[in-house]
Formats: C-alpha cells, sequence, structure tokens
C-alpha cells in the first residue's frame, strides 16, 4: 500500500481526511508505505482512516479487504471471517511502528529519527 500525502507537524496528511502521527522530522510531500498484515479493519469512528469496502477476497487464511480511502485504494488482512457488503464503512487502523515513509522526490525511504 502506498499513499501519497504530506508529512507537517508530526502528522502524515492525504486526501480522504487522512491524519496518522508520525515521529518524522521530514516536512513536505511523502509517500505512506504499510503492508496489509499491519493494517487492521475496524468500526469506522475506532480506525485512524475512515474508508468504504470497495472489494472483498477470501484467500483461504484471511479476507484481503481493499478499501477507498479519498480516491486512493488501501488493502488490509481481515480475519477469514469477515464479510460485508461494497461500500460499507470501515475504519483503518494503521501500526504506526510498522508504516514506512519515502521522499517523493528520491523515492529513498525517510529515516525514523528515534
Amino acid at each position: 500500500n502506498l499513499l501519497r500525502g504530506e508529512v507537517a507537524d508530526g502528522e502524515f496528511r492525504a486526501p480522504g481526511d487522512v491524519r496518522l502521527a508520525v515521529r518524522h522530522a521530514h516536512r513536505g510531500a511523502a509517500v505512506l508505505g504499510i503492508r496489509p498484515e499491519d493494517i487492521r479493519v475496524v468500526a469506522p469512528e475506532d480506525g485512524g482512516i475512515r474508508a468504504a469496502i470497495y472489494t472483498v477476497e477470501l484467500t483461504g487464511e484471511s479476507t484481503l479487504v481493499t478499501a477507498d480511502v479519498g480516491g486512493a485504494r488501501i488493502s488490509a488482512r481481515a480475519d477469514r471471517a469477515f464479510r460485508a457488503p461494497i461500500g460499507t464503512p470501515i475504519g483503518l487502523a494503521i501500526d504506526a511502528a510498522r508504516l514506512s515513509l519515502f521522499d517523493c522526490s528520491t523515492t529513498l525511504r525517510l529515516t525514523d529519527p528515534t
């Protein structure tokens, strides 16, 4: 998952009202990268990101949920029993310790200052 946005005042912001706290001194355009297994599907009010289900695919051991976030698509792994219709509002809870930020100009990973 790659989501283009910007970092300002310790926060990553992207279209779709995405706001996530980050521990980076970087300011300006950035791309957030996060693996589907590091995102939990939760109730809309419980996630750092509000989204709507775009597709649901049972993969056997889990369910791959792709969500629409401000016109971008983010995939998350949910429990294999997860079922919900297309368009259902959901929340996405991201494990901040597992995300990466990349510089838009160089495409290099921005290092965590801590």
